[in-house]
């Protein structure tokens, strides 16, 4: 339908955007988080899979990833759902930029706040204190900590889209926060998978490593999700190892001075207007292969026009002498048959003139 009606579709599409705005910019009023549920991140994945997300401009996916951006940057994680929310929009800004590998630090941030919200009490000291530039308010927020009560035996688990159908007291076990923490680790491996070739990589994941190497230190999570952590901690400081080794500071270009250009202006003896007076060795050679080439197609066009008219002078010569030819064989027969037909008239008229004498007789 988007490929037969595209611009009634990309009205619609649009429509949809800005009304999904305008319920955010609600939210935010209101002090709700406004992040997305079920059926917008449904939606959003969709006009990823039909529209190209690639390109430099898009007049869809474009405003779709602005979109996005105010929904990670903007809201503020008040429970599980929302970071489950902020989770599947970062992995959808992981499909969308798969090929053309634009970074999204609003991804980054997220991720980053994510590991921070979800860690246990007294982890990090302070928000001062914390490792990276993302932007965070508070660490404590007990609605999102996990407890370390039975932490240890809590085991990594697949989150899904059934989360945003639970009950918040549901969602108040650790294994969803698990969950959450092992998806966003995940997540940032993925992500310095993608900038591996950006040269600013290790001021990108400067904080999450830090963030990282803190939380595998935690003695009280699970060998599951301590597996996930340092799995993602050694592959990016892999990667930025090799990023900072590839990296080389600004210097001067060593090359050859070059000659100051001559404004002196040049004259060709015996200049002449029929000539063409070209620099380039190989442009006039050219030039001149063209033109010999445009010569011989006009006299080969001449003497193919000469050798058809000559062609056509004979054809009709030999046509006239055969219509001449036939002409006067056609006059023999007729003077012959008109001197028969004389004959036969002449002694019919004998004839008729004996017939005549003898009545008289």
């Amino acid at each position: 339908m988007t490929s037969q009606l595209g611009d009634y579709a990309t009205s619609c599409v649009l429509g949809f955007l800005e009304a999904f705005e305008a319920e955010l910019q609600k939210d935010l009023l209101s002090g709700s988080s406004g992040f997305p549920r079920g059926d917008k991140l449904t939606f959003l994945r969709i006009l990823g899979q039909i529209y190209s997300s690639s390109d430099f401009q898009h007049q869809v996916i474009t405003p779709t990833q602005f979109l996005m951006s105010q929904y990670l940057g903007q809201c503020q994680v008040a429970s599980v759902k929302d970071l489950a929310s902020g989770l599947m929009l970062c992995n959808l800004f992981l499909d969308y930029q798969a090929l053309s590998k634009r970074v999204v630090p609003e991804a980054i941030n997220f991720l980053s706040s994510t590991l921070v919200h979800l860690s246990p009490k007294d982890t990090f000291s302070d928000v001062d204190n914390l490792p990276g530039m993302f932007p965070i308010l508070e660490i404590d927020t007990p609605a999102l900590q996990m407890t370390t009560k039975g932490l240890a035996s809590v085991g990594v688990e697949r989150l899904s889209m059934e989360i945003f159908k639970m009950k918040d007291n549901t969602l108040a076990k650790n294994s969803y926060r698990v969950s959450a923490m092992s998806t966003a680790a995940d997540l940032l491996h993925k992500y310095a998978i993608l900038y591996a070739s950006t040269s600013a990589f290790a001021e990108l994941f400067q904080g999450p490593i830090q963030l990282l190497k803190t939380l595998s230190s935690v003695p009280h999570f699970s060998p599951s999700l301590k597996s996930q952590l340092d799995k993602a901690l050694d592959r990016i400081q892999k990667l930025d190892t090799f990023s900072t080794d590839s990296r080389a500071p600004l210097q001067l270009q060593a090359h050859k001075p070059v000659p100051i250009a001559s404004y002196v202006p040049k004259f060709e003896e015996g200049y002449s207007m029929d000539k063409h007076y070209d620099p380039d060795v190989e442009r006039s050679q050219a030039h001149k292969l063209q033109t010999q080439y445009k010569k011989e197609k006009k006299g080969a066009i001449r003497e193919l026009r000469k050798d058809a008219q000559f062609v056509a002078r004979e054809k009709l010569r030999v046509q006239r002498e055969k219509d001449q030819e036939y002409n006067a064989k056609i006059k023999g027969i007729m003077s012959g048959l008109e001197a028969d037909q004389g004959e036969k008239n002449a002694e019919a008229r004998m004839k008729k003139l004996q017939k005549m004498k003898g009545k008289r007789n």
